[in-house]
Order: structure tokens, then sequence, then C-alpha cells
């Protein structure tokens, strides 16, 4: 049981006491095919593979354009096939990254 004594009064309605980075909205999505809204991949930041079954299924952790890092997601190389480039570009660097 807790007792009134060791409660704290709520922090003030939008102020975070621990200055936490606050994702911005305001970015607006790509007109994706079929007039489903597509957003846009600011990067690669991570790559992953487990087995399921027989096979091996790949996921890249992508952060978002306009978001942080705590809107970083995990997806199936299936799931991003209009992001090719940016998939290149992210094996191309950790190709490089490994020959140093």
């Amino acid at each position: 049981m807790i007792s009134v004594i060791h409660l704290e009064p709520a922090p003030v309605p939008g102020s975070d006491p621990y200055k936490r980075l606050v994702a911005t909205n305001d970015v607006a999505p790509v007109a994706g095919p079929e007039s489903e809204p597509e957003w846009e991949i600011d990067a690669i930041v991570g790559k992953r593979t487990s087995k399921q079954g027989r096979k091996k299924k790949t996921e890249f952790l992508v952060r978002w354009k306009g978001y942080g890092p705590d809107w970083d997601s995990w997806y199936a190389d299936d799931d991003l096939p209009n992001n090719r480039q940016v998939i290149a570009d992210y094996e191309a660097s950790r190709e490089e990254s490994s020959m140093e």
C-alpha cells in the first residue's frame, strides 16, 4: 500500500520534466501507388536476419524522414519494394565500414 505522503503533484500538461525530444508530425506522406499514403524513408539504420522454419527472413530498421529514433521500426525486405536504392546505400555503407 502507498501512502499519500509519498505522492508528488502531476507535471503541468504539455511539459516534460525529462526534456525528451518530441516527434514533429508536420511531414506529409508521399502519394503512393493506388492513392495510399507512403511515408518517406530517411535512412536504414539496422539489419537483422531471422529464421522462420527453413526460410531466412531479412528485416531492416527504418528511420522515417522528419521523425527521430523513437519512431524507428523494423520492416521485412518484402515490405520495402519501392526503396531498393535506400537499401543498396545501406548495404554499401556496411561494406565500406567492414573494409576499414
